[in-house]
């Protein structure tokens, strides 16, 4: 869709930015005005438009404006205010987007106010031999949401655990029981939560946390990897480092035409052991010797026990 016209809607710049406006700056306890929305797209992004174009974006919206999945807007007050809703998403399981609108509420919730904390509670669960979901632990309590992702097929809750800053994930759709749970919050606590949440940038952390493995107590380290190249193709057969981490590898030993190449990851050890297995004949770890010891003795217990019955 170009940036032209569409119908009484106007251009789709301005219905981006008033669902920007909406998604960054309100919630249900703080909602926006038509007259607040038409100022703001003058004074922040330069659109001149008139309260009744806003208007007519905004009742496309509440009917689902067509985006990546569909994004919700909803009107309080007989439709005098307005705040941006949540994702969904017509594909999703209806369970999976009840869970991810309690988890975007809650998030939203707890950007608002200043003195209160809000964090979740819930059981999780994984799948058995009849194809439902099973307990896999009690109640986890005290969880600080941060965003939500979407990564290998799943939608993934990032948060930390009581009186820790370092982050943790969920697959969403193994979550049940979900409640919310509300805490005082002084403002020193306030600032060190945000400069931490502010840090936890979600291609960054999918990049250290490779298929989003459920290892607890693991932090990513820089990790360095021998990489052997393809045969008579030393400047084009490294797409699968490229595709696995982006930008975050570099190298630190070699050069582009040699047939290997020493680089540098920022992984978790568990989740760099599947990378191996992975791309076993084209990787080898070499650093820190530990981890390299490690996936050394895994990959000789695995190969033993693939073969024990044979």
């Amino acid at each position: 869709m170009g940036d032209g016209k569409r119908g009484r809607t106007g251009t789709r710049r301005t219905t981006l930015k008033v669902l920007g406006i909406l998604k960054d700056s309100t919630s249900r306890s703080g909602p926006i005005s038509i007259a607040k929305l038409v100022e703001r797209l003058e004074t922040e992004h330069g659109i001149h438009t008139s309260r009744d174009s806003v208007k007519d974006i905004l009742n496309d919206l509440i009917d689902y404006y067509p985006g990546p999945g569909e994004i919700r807007c909803s009107t309080s007050q007989k439709g005098r205010l307005y705040q941006y809703d949540y994702y969904y998403q017509p594909e999703l399981p209806e369970e999976l987007q009840e869970n991810i609108r309690t988890i975007e509420q809650t998030i939203r919730k707890d950007r608002d106010r200043r003195n209160r904390e809000y964090r979740l509670s819930f059981r999780f669960s994984g799948y058995g031999s009849d194809h439902q979901l099973h307990p896999t632990e009690s109640q986890l309590t005290h969880i600080l949401p941060v965003r939500i992702i979407r990564a290998y097929g799943h939608y993934y809750l990032i948060g930390s655990f009581p009186g820790r800053w370092d982050a943790a994930h969920f697959r969403i759709d193994l979550m049940s029981l979900i409640r919310e749970e509300e805490t005082t919050c002084s403002a020193s606590d306030r600032e060190a939560r945000e400069f931490h949440i502010n840090r936890i940038r979600s291609e960054d952390y999918l990049r250290s946390h490779l298929y989003m493995s459920y290892e607890r107590g693991e932090t990513p380290r820089h990790i360095r990897l021998l990489v052997k190249k393809i045969r008579g193709k030393p400047n084009a057969s490294l797409t699968f480092l490229q595709d696995t981490f982006g930008d975050a590898w570099r190298p630190v030993g070699g050069t582009e035409t040699d047939e290997q190449l020493v680089v540098e990851v920022e992984c978790l050890p568990y989740a760099i052991q599947c990378f191996v297995r992975r791309y076993l004949d084209r990787v080898r770890v070499l650093e820190p010797e530990d981890i390299a010891r490690a996936v050394e003795e895994d990959l000789k217990r695995d190969l033993e026990a693939y073969f024990a019955d044979r």
